[in-house]
């Protein structure tokens, strides 16, 4: 099997196990090269925002360093934290964007991580791994050899039978892993039509892992791998999330490649159930006292949509969100439906108020000038002139409230005008 394809492993003992069950057809498990898996950054999002969960092990995953110091810098600061019994360690706290650099030094042996930036969404895991200084030397990829320096010729190639799709089940979404390879069965490299990998509607975060091809690239919702590809066995380790909001999950993916047998395993700690009708043979294994659904199938020919169900997901209900959204709404309505009608309210009661006031004062004058014409008193002008100053004050509010009337209309139509005597 191609070295990195365990590179998604850093953060999950119990999917590698099972990844070794998988291993190969005859089932005899293979070794993952702890090599390829050290030191590899690998987003995730079962972390939260700015969180970065590093593993430190010697030789094996099995074998966890705990009380081991890491120094994680960033923006020139440098934090420390001390591995754990299960040789973890956990940084929080980081700025989406920002550089990261890791290191650690066990026994003199001095261990380092890619250089990566904190995503703006979920958290990374890495694993470093002490003790590979006696391993043997991965081959250089760049290395001519007679095979690879041939021209390219025209051909085809297929996905092989230790390809993969592994899917882990998180509480809002699936990560799916795509552990392909693209084997050329000649003797010299072949040139095809780039292989473009369709991903799922809804999926996002397309990954490509160390030792996928350097042509290869993610494209948004897809993935391409242009050709020419050498003799043999080209790992292409990718993968991608898919969000979802119900227990019941149903998507299908395309390959562009002949598959010869469809090898599928999901991570099932939550109880869910799984089914495609191109995955006949499902079984329920234990592994590491967790348990796992592995599924096989026949061949897929390029192009074929594979359909998959899951059913059973943990997640969230988002009714209780949407109410309390719908409720917040609705607040916020009755509010300003408060606000608009009750000021409307209180200007029809102020209007009245300065309404009611006006008659009264148009009666109260209506009977100064009808003692005007029957008394000489004095006095009669004095309290008309001040009556005459109220109405104008009253008709001032009025016409601030937008209901005011004219008051030389109102006065002429009762007989009031203002006149001097």
């Amino acid at each position: 099997m191609g070295t990195t394809v365990w590179t998604k492993w850093i953060g999950s003992g119990a999917a590698l196990v099972a990844m070794l069950v998988m291993g190969t057809a005859t089932g005899v498990a293979q070794m993952p090269d702890m090599r390829s898996m050290s030191g590899t950054p690998l987003p995730t999002s079962d972390l939260p925002v700015g969180s970065v969960a590093v593993r430190v092990v010697r030789e094996t995953i099995a074998n966890n360093l705990a009380g081991q110091t890491v120094e994680l810098t960033a923006a020139g600061q440098t934090q420390r934290q001390t591995t754990d019994a299960d040789g973890r360690a956990t940084f929080a706290g980081l700025l989406p964007g920002v550089a990261v650099s890791l290191h650690a030094d066990v026994d003199g042996e001095h261990l380092h991580a890619q250089e990566f930036t904190v995503p703006p969404e979920g958290g990374v895991r890495v694993m470093l791994v002490a003790g590979l200084g006696g391993a043997a030397a991965a081959a250089d990829p760049a290395a001519p050899n007679a095979a690879t320096a041939a021209p390219a010729q025209p051909g085809t190639v297929v996905l092989g039978g230790q390809s993969r799709i592994i899917i882990e089940l998180n509480d809002a979404s699936l990560d799916i892993y795509n552990l392909f390879e693209i084997v050329n069965p000649s003797n010299a490299p072949v040139a095809t039509e780039p292989l473009v990998f369709e991903l799922p509607e809804g999926a996002r975060g397309a990954t490509l892992f160390e030792g996928a091809p350097p042509q290869a690239r993610a494209e948004g919702s897809r993935i391409v791998v242009p050709g020419p590809f050498p003799p043999g066995t080209t790992a292409l380790p990718m993968a991608y999330q898919l969000p979802y909001t119900t227990g019941l999950v149903e998507f299908s993916q395309v390959l562009p490649a002949d598959v010869p047998a469809l090898v599928v395993l999901v991570n099932n700690t939550s109880g869910a159930r799984f089914a495609s009708p191109l995955v006949g043979d499902t079984r329920a294994v234990t592994i590491d006292g967790k348990p796992f659904i592995s599924g096989r199938g026949g061949r897929v020919a390029a192009g074929t949509p594979i359909p998959f169900a899951i059913d059973g997901l943990p997640y969230h209900s988002q009714v209780g969100r949407y109410l309390a959204l719908g409720l917040v709404v609705l607040v916020l309505g009755v509010g300003a439906w408060l606000a608009v009608n009750g000021e409307s309210n209180s200007l029809s009661a102020d209007r009245a108020r300065a309404t009611k006031k006006r008659d009264k004062l148009l009666r109260e004058l209506a009977e100064l000038e009808r003692q005007r014409h029957t008394s000489l008193d004095p006095r009669i002008d004095v309290k008309r002139e001040a009556l005459v100053s109220q109405l104008e004050k009253v008709y001032r509010q009025l016409d601030h409230l937008g209901g005011a009337d004219n008051a030389v209309q109102d006065l002429s139509a009762s007989g009031l005008a203002p006149s001097n005597r």
